[in-house]
């Protein structure tokens, strides 16, 4: 018989074990020595009572532990269903009311859904019921600094009832502070950027003090940018850390994402430790690879394995609705989507100078001056691409031949947001996706192929300019027919007709043509007989007038020349 024996008190459950055994006891959840009386303490919830019948022999629990045990283990984390009379500004497809239906009983959940199936519309949706049953009156929403945009305008789209949404900006503390203690009788939403939770005290001081005044039900966009569980240097909160510290204040909680674990199981700890801890049976990173993950290496330190994963995913499965979009069979044929980037102080200063009446602005004594709107409207494209044209001298023009470039180009000073943009979508859209990336000018083209030969350098094609007809046939089938090829790089000049991508099921349009006519041919690659899933339509657009205005312009089925024109003429 053992030595080791588990009581009930109004402490909790009590173990009183030998020396040897107090390893069980010490991977418990949430537990606690007592030196007053040389005994451990084990809360009594559900994750720590899993933890007991999962671990410990009927015989070590007594009578009444095991009720307790039981009646815990037994008890659904379910309080209320989906209210049937809430009305949508917009119908919901299957997957989306399934994953609300799913969720809404729950006050932790985590929506694994493929890019482009509707997170953010469902996530909107189950804030807005909440809100209509009185369980929160406010929504914060924690995502990439990019994807800012994108949630003003899901709200716009989306939310049925009237909401009051603040977008939280460097250096704009106090108005936001102002505007949570401006009273509207409105669902509150406050929109903040993940970075900026560990760059600087006053963005985790807005957001603490919006949980604190409001009932809140709080997501994160993209979680797996909380997936590192570990404190910065020096002492310094992580934005893991800065979101678990929130999620405790929340009402309720939830993670929005396509592909939670890029690197391995250990990915779900911070993502599951911030919707609730009991979800993953621990508090403590450590125990929790000791009991999943296999350790070797250099001081056992690395991962080189899993253990148990059932039991993991067993405890998962409740708060997980997962969705593939081609799963998703009322899919609409095409959906669009847009991630927005944030122009560096250079490219800022440089768009600026262009757009003044003298249209001249220049970067290392290289000099750019636009005749015409339109040139100008295409510098700015090249700009914001990370590439800065300038006017070559004129003893080097009188060499060229009249159809030769009169102008150079180098590399904007800084990094590339377009760059990032496009390496943060790729992250997330599921592993194994094949995906399209048009680019309209070959120095960005360059760049992405550069990026796939660090990154990527078995699994991508380059149809590029200059090939024959045979070439061009080969790169095609190599990657419709070819699984390990996962991405396709290219312009709409060059393969916007007489190819067929139907491979794929995702285009990233890392920039864009002028012309209305190529746009609508490039989505026809994908989209066109042989497709048997929906086609999604990424643009990596700058949050600045001139890229937004190009892509209004195709969205209402014009060349730019064309929407310029009428915008001048207004």
């Amino acid at each position: 018989m053992s030595d080791t024996q588990i009581k009930l008190s109004q402490r909790g459950f009590e173990v009183d074990c030998p020396f040897w055994d107090n390893h069980r006891v010490k991977e418990a959840p949430d537990r606690k020595y007592s030196p007053t009386d040389k005994s451990w303490v084990i809360s009594v919830n559900r994750a720590n009572a899993e933890y007991i019948k999962e671990t410990y022999e009927p015989a070590e629990i007594d009578k009444e532990a095991m009720r307790k045990v039981n009646e815990l283990c037994d008890t659904a984390p379910t309080s209320q269903i989906w209210p049937e009379w809430f009305k949508f500004k917009n119908p919901p497809m299957k997957c989306q009311m399934e994953a609300l239906r799913k969720s809404f009983p729950m006050e932790e959940f985590a929506y694994i859904m493929d890019m482009g199936t509707g997170k953010s519309f469902t996530a909107i949706n189950y804030g807005a019921a909440r809100c209509m049953v009185g369980d929160v009156t406010a929504m914060l929403v924690i995502c990439d600094t990019g994807g800012k945009p994108v949630w003003r305008k899901e709200f716009e789209l989306h939310c049925p009832i009237d909401y009051d949404m603040y977008i939280m900006e460097a250096g704009m503390h106090k108005q936001a502070e102002a505007w949570m203690e401006k009273g509207t009788g409105k669902f509150k939403v406050l929109v903040c950027g993940v970075e900026s939770l560990s760059t600087g005290p006053y963005a985790k001081q807005v957001a603490m003090a919006f949980v604190k005044k409001f009932a809140t039900y709080m997501i994160i966009d993209e979680s797996s940018s909380i997936k590192n569980p570990t404190y910065k240097k020096k002492g310094r909160q992580s934005r893991t850390h800065v979101c678990w510290d929130l999620g405790a204040e929340a009402t309720c909680r939830a993670i929005l994402n396509g592909t939670p674990i890029d690197e391995g199981v250990e990915n779900f700890f911070a993502q599951f430790r911030f919707l609730n801890w009991a979800i993953i049976g621990s508090k403590n990173f450590t125990l929790f690879k000791n009991r999943y993950c296999v350790l070797g290496g250099f001081e056992m330190r690395k991962i080189i394995g899993y253990n148990d994963l059932g039991s993991l995913f067993k405890r998962l499965k409740p708060y997980v609705y997962e969705v593939k979009i081609t799963d998703v069979e009322d899919m609409p044929d095409q959906v669009y989507e847009t991630v927005y980037c944030v122009p560096t102080p250079e490219q800022n200063k440089a768009l600026a100078e262009l757009g003044d009446p003298l249209m001249v602005t220049e970067q290392d004594d290289l000099v750019l001056q636009c005749e015409t709107v339109l040139e100008r409207m295409t510098r700015y494209q090249q700009i914001v691409g990370g590439y800065f044209p300038y006017d070559l001298p004129e003893d080097e023009k009188q060499d060229l031949k009249v159809s030769d470039s009169k102008h150079g180009i180098v590399k904007m000073t800084g990094r590339n947001p377009k760059m990032d943009g496009l390496t943060d979508t790729l992250g997330k859209l599921a592993h194994g996706r094949k995906v399209v990336i048009w680019a309209r000018f070959a120095p960005e083209r360059l760049d992405i192929v550069q990026h796939m030969e660090d990154n990527h350098p078995d699994e991508y094609v380059h149809m590029g300019s200059g090939l024959t007809a045979d070439e061009k046939y080969d790169i095609m089938d190599r990657f419709q027919t070819d699984p390990t090829i996962r991405y396709f790089v290219t312009s709409q000049q060059i393969a916007s007709k007489a190819v067929t991508l139907t491979a794929a099921t995702c285009s990233i349009y890392y920039s864009n043509t002028f012309s209305y006519s190529q746009r609508l041919q490039s989505e026809r690659r994908t989209w066109r007989k042989g497709q048997k899933h929906p086609c999604l339509y990424i643009d990596i657009i700058m949050n600045t007038k001139i890229d937004k205005q190009i892509l209004e312009a195709l969205k209402k089925k014009k060349s730019i020349s064309d929407y310029v024109m009428e915008k001048l003429a207004e």
